[in-house]
């Protein structure tokens, strides 16, 4: 009962660990280690050591897509800061398009005022008159 327990453990991933494990990535470390073969952890210091990394392997694992969305969204909050307090107060455009309307009313007035001149009266009323006599 107790083996096949043990190899229930063992397939999940629940090995009992007999030597020194690392406390950053909880890999099994040699008896009397200080860095971490897998992680890269000085148990002296406890500081991850970096690698060098290439741009490649930056690529892969996304993180320069990242920086690149990162700087483009910062750029944007930026850009949305300085827009907040750009173009016309809502009272401004309020008094233009009053004014507009004014001018069309006026402009259709005037059409219909030249349109009923005394002039045009005159000539419609003499046209029968021509007409009859």
């Amino acid at each position: 009962m107790g083996n096949e327990l043990d190899d229930l453990f063992e397939e999940e991933g629940l090995v009992q660990r007999t030597g020194v494990t690392c406390p950053s990535c909880l890999q099994e470390m040699k008896p009397g280690a200080i860095l971490c073969v897998q992680c890269g952890y000085n148990t002296r210091t406890g500081e991850k050591l970096q690698s060098h990394k290439t741009e490649a392997e930056r690529t892969m694992l996304g993180h320069t897509l990242l920086d690149k969305a990162a700087a483009e969204m910062e750029h944007d909050q930026k850009l949305q800061s300085k827009l907040q307090g750009a173009g016309l107060p809502w009272w401004a455009l309020l008094l233009m398009l009053i004014g507009i309307i004014a001018l069309a009313i006026v402009m259709i007035q005037a059409s219909l005022m030249i349109g009923s001149s005394p002039d045009s009266d005159a000539r419609v009323v003499d046209l029968p008159m021509q007409i009859i006599g």
